[in-house]
């Protein structure tokens, strides 16, 4: 899409979406991946003009709105102004602050796409690029979202089981490294990172989402994840003493000594295990929540 001719056509369009829309919709993001060419083909000052005018307007109609940044992702076709293509969304965010973006946005935000194979490191990396570019720009105080990833193509990773490991790992990570929210895409659009579908159901990686859920959702997290020979592990609590630590290897399954305090696991099924006599346990690359309940 380039921009309107007319930056009024822009403002009436931009107020009586919000307006029609107004108690219904809380959350405003400006634009979809502004550095793809198919999204958007015009000048970043044009639309640094638009987020202006939108973020007033929507504003205007409501005060408790929360409006964010336009969300960059992968792309080869953006160019920073050294004329070199920028591809991870942290080069079109810093064009963004540089120009004063941060201005007229309450969150920002990012399309978090990591490497399949390397996606611990991808996505350590790439939530540290975007905080760096946050802190350079003064923005370090507004959340962090990723508000589009997934592995992707569902032929590029179809192993169901990969898949549901993948979809807890995400979100661990993310939650770990200070991403406020994470929206994973999607769950019934098909090719996409597909959880569910009208003739098979959900599938075992949209089970994952609701058990990865169980496990972040009111409880605090203690330890971030970090590795130790390629064993990861996440630790968190919740009140009255309930401990839990997620575990997984990425790459290859190892042998794992249970700490004496955990006494079962849960698994990405939501099915619980004793933990074994010998205190062994095999990790892969699905994690398990290893739990030392709270005393009753």
């Amino acid at each position: 899409m380039r921009t309107p001719t007319n930056i009024s056509d822009w403002d009436d369009f931009v107020r009586h979406v919000v307006t029609r829309a107004n108690g219904q919709i809380k959350f405003w993001e400006l634009w979809n991946e502004p550095n793809l060419l198919k999204f958007y083909t015009g000048d970043i000052n044009a639309l640094l003009l638009m987020a202006q005018h939108a973020y007033n307007i929507i504003k205007s109609v409501d005060p408790n709105a929360v409006v964010l940044t336009p969300c960059p992702t992968w792309s080869t076709t953006y160019k920073v102004p050294s004329g070199a293509s920028g591809t991870d969304p942290y080069v079109w965010m810093r064009d963004w602050l540089a120009l004063g973006g941060g201005s007229y946005a309450d969150v920002i935000t990012f399309h978090g796409y990591p490497s399949r194979t390397t996606l611990e490191s991808s996505i350590n990396v790439k939530v540290d690029k975007m905080k760096t570019v946050m802190s350079d720009f003064g923005q370090s105080g507004k959340e962090l979202w990723d508000t589009e990833a997934s592995w992707g193509m569902v032929t590029d990773y179809p192993d169901p089981t990969l898949q549901a490991g993948f979809v807890a790992r995400m979100y661990l990570l993310q939650w770990s490294r200070g991403v406020s929210r994470f929206f994973w895409y999607g769950w019934e659009f098909s090719p996409w990172g597909t959880l569910w579908d009208s003739t098979s159901g959900i599938h075992p990686a949209g089970v994952a989402y609701g058990e990865v859920n169980k496990w972040m959702v009111g409880a605090t997290l203690i330890t971030p994840c970090s590795a130790t020979n390629n064993l990861w592990t996440c630790e968190f609590t919740r009140p009255n003493g309930y401990e839990s630590l997620a575990v997984w290897s990425p790459s290859s399954t190892v042998s794992y000594a249970v700490p004496a305090k955990y006494t079962q696991y849960r698994d990405l099924n939501g099915d619980i295990f004793s933990i074994p006599s010998n205190g062994l346990l095999s990790i892969s690359s699905s994690p398990i929540l290893l739990e030392a309940p709270a005393p009753n």
